[in-house]
């Protein structure tokens, strides 16, 4: 279902049930034919389950866009830091090709976040055999090592919360379409009905929304 629609939907169907709530005529024109008080309460409920899932669906929709942007921040600072240290790699063991293969470097970077993850654990997994070099001749402690494959480790575990949140919100969308769907239902079987039961009062279908043709 179309997301402009919505509101549509929604706005149309509060409009027909606040109507009737206050017109009793309406109310037993109506029940003579066939939609009693009952049937108008099931519109009552149909209309406020779809509010409750839109706002549902909505809030499913921020949560999972707070934490992907979140994760793209948090990616963008560790492919900055892992950058950098393959960089330093690189030129102390620029004429060392068999070291540059062993730590995947003798290669452009993956552009694709998962390959890219792949490729800096196994270079932070193999580079703790070449590091001294590096930590020697550009001052680095051990501990940055340490720090940089936590960076990548935490964006690789953040992954099955990200899709779990994609697959939530994914839900929130189908079920707020379904109950639309019902609703809108609903509101066109009431309309059918009200231009049979109000035929000859068109000032009560203007009151739900119903537009009568001037004769």
């Amino acid at each position: 279902m179309k997301v402009q629609n919505v509101s549509q939907i929604l706005s149309e169907a509060e409009l027909i049930i606040a109507n009737i709530a206050r017109n009793e005529q309406i109310q037993k024109s109506l029940a003579n034919y066939g939609f009693p008080s009952k049937r108008i309460k099931e519109g009552e409920h149909l209309l406020k389950v779809a509010v409750q899932l839109k706002t549902m669906m909505e809030d499913q929709q921020e949560a999972r866009y707070e934490t992907s942007q979140a994760w793209l921040t948090d990616f963008q600072n560790a492919k900055a830091t892992y950058q950098g240290y393959v960089n330093l790699a690189r030129t102390v063991y620029r004429n060392q090709p068999v070291i540059l293969r062993k730590l995947k470097i003798d290669r452009p970077t993956p552009k694709q976040q998962q390959p890219w993850i792949e490729q800096a654990l196994h270079f932070y997994s193999k580079v703790s055999a070449y590091k001294e070099a590096i930590e020697q001749r550009y001052g680095l402690s051990s501990e940055v090592w340490t720090q940089a494959m936590s960076e990548v480790e935490s964006l690789s575990d953040s992954r099955s919360e990200r899709l779990h949140l994609r697959a939530q919100a994914q839900q929130a969308t189908e079920q707020r379409n379904y109950s639309l769907i019902k609703l809108h239902a609903w509101v066109k079987e009431l309309k059918y009905i009200a231009k049979v039961a109000l035929k000859d009062d068109p000032q009560l279908l203007e009151a739900l929304g119903i537009v009568v043709p001037s004769r």
